[in-house]
């Protein structure tokens, strides 16, 4: 389906419904004593805008994998009806290696993913962290077991999606693997990697030390945040009200955006992906 145009008047909407999500996430975890963190672009948001980033059209949130599990089963029974906590295990037909809180009043369908019958609607990026290795070699081995996960998950997407012909031949040989046995290895890794570690990841997202600012962080530091970004924190202002990120957030943009201060060029200040069916129902007003 094609890409749907949303309007200025549409997106602060959007954002609107975001941030009452991440008002409830903060919520539950000051009730519960869970720990989490603003994460990615909406800690640059909260640092350089005291809110969204302008462009922008998502929101993160970064916990441990101890604290995830402890949140993900405190919602089962303290999310308001109309939020869903998505991830493999509450909804049979998702395909990320992060969770999504969605509000489930709302539509909000990407290009290329209309044919996944998984729940959908505006939502909220929620990254567990698991432990890196500490050493390299074993570090650099994880990366690539990681990336290969990651992309027979997106083989179900890419086989639609993907432009070059021998990429797409790829995709469509890995898409028919049960997502069961992706996530199987996935959580082999976390067992694996149990032991405690100074630094975590998403381990089915790309390495945070390569997404954006790869040439600046050295082999050891490049795969994954230091641990003490996720337990030294702090409350930011973010439109308006009042949420944790890491207290070193200087050390921390650093490492993910190298001088983040400074605005990208206006042809590079676009969201993440594009729309193909969006319906906010009066959500957001």
């Amino acid at each position: 389906m094609e890409e749907i145009k949303i309007s200025d008047k549409e997106r602060k909407q959007i954002k609107r419904i975001q941030l009452e999500m991440l008002k409830e996430v903060d919520r539950i975890c000051e009730k519960y004593k869970i720990k989490y963190v603003l994460g990615y672009g909406t800690m640059l948001g909260a640092v350089r805008h005291k809110g969204f980033i302008p462009w922008d059209d998502d929101a993160d949130i970064l916990m441990l994998r101890r604290d995830y599990r402890k949140f993900a089963k405190i919602c089962q029974k303290e999310l308001p009806g109309k939020y869903f906590l998505q991830d493999e295990c509450s909804d049979k037909f998702y395909l990320w290696g992060y969770s999504k809180l969605r509000n489930i009043n709302t539509t909000y369908i990407r290009c290329g993913q209309e044919h996944i019958p998984y729940k959908n609607g505006v939502f909220i990026d929620i990254f567990p962290l698991d432990n890196v290795p500490w050493f390299l070699p074993f570090r650099i081995l994880q990366d690539g077991y990681c990336f290969i996960l990651r992309k027979m998950l997106w083989a179900k997407v890419g086989k639609n999606t993907e432009k070059n012909p021998v990429v797409q031949m790829v995709y469509k040989i890995l898409a028919p693997v049960p997502k069961e046995i992706i996530y199987r290895l996935r959580n082999l890794m976390i067992h694996k990697g149990n032991k405690i570690s100074g630094r975590v990841r998403c381990l089915l997202f790309i390495a945070p030390g390569k997404h954006w600012n790869k040439k600046q962080n050295g082999l050891y530091s490049r795969y994954g945040f230091k641990r003490q970004w996720l337990l030294e924190r702090e409350r930011y202002t973010f439109e308006g009200e009042s949420f944790w990120g890491t207290r070193n957030y200087d050390e921390c943009l650093s490492y993910l955006y190298g001088d983040y201060m400074k605005l990208p060029p206006e042809e590079k200040r676009v969201g993440h992906a594009p729309v193909s069916k969006m319906e906010l129902n009066g959500e957001g007003l």
